[in-house]
């Protein structure tokens, strides 16, 4: 008699169901830390940026005197005070600024990439709110779990 070898139907369909029940719960805990490392990556830009900022205000006695994105203070940061300026967010727009004498902002509008409407809250738990530094102290940020 002839030994049986390899898996039978039932036997490989049951690994598939059991792959399939894996990557239902993994797949969306992967796109969140995803989201969660975009929002990291641009409060530590954005904090270069302020620690650049403020480096400029103290040899100059104000702040780049800019409306716009962060791509206009490129004359006045590099390379002076940063080699390469972070004028993008970890979603890949523009990071937005304005100066006006020792005043400034830094903006980014999150992951839907839409201004948001309103004044900013502190911590935040949505991931297309608004991130806001102004004067070098963030004033929206993540925190916490976040949603959709």
């Amino acid at each position: 008699m002839r030994a049986q070898r390899g898996f039978t139907l039932v036997e490989l369909l049951i690994v598939v169901a059991i792959l399939g029940i894996v990557a239902a719960i993994a797949v969306p805990r992967i796109f969140q830390m995803l989201e969660r490392a975009r929002q990291k990556r641009t409060m530590a830009d954005m904090r270069t940026l302020a620690l650049a900022i403020n480096s400029y205000a103290s040899d100059h006695a104000f702040v780049p005197q800019v409306i716009g994105t962060a791509t206009g203070l490129r004359p006045y940061l590099e390379p002076t005070y940063l080699k390469v300026l972070p004028v993008r967010d970890g979603w890949r727009r523009d990071l937005f600024y304005q100066g006006s004498g020792l005043d400034y902002t830094v903006l980014s509008y999150g992951a839907d990439g839409v201004a948001q409407s309103g004044p900013y809250v502190g911590p935040t738990t949505h991931y297309d709110a608004d991130i806001a530094l102004v004067n070098g102290v963030f004033m929206q940020w993540p925190e916490g779990v976040q949603v959709r």
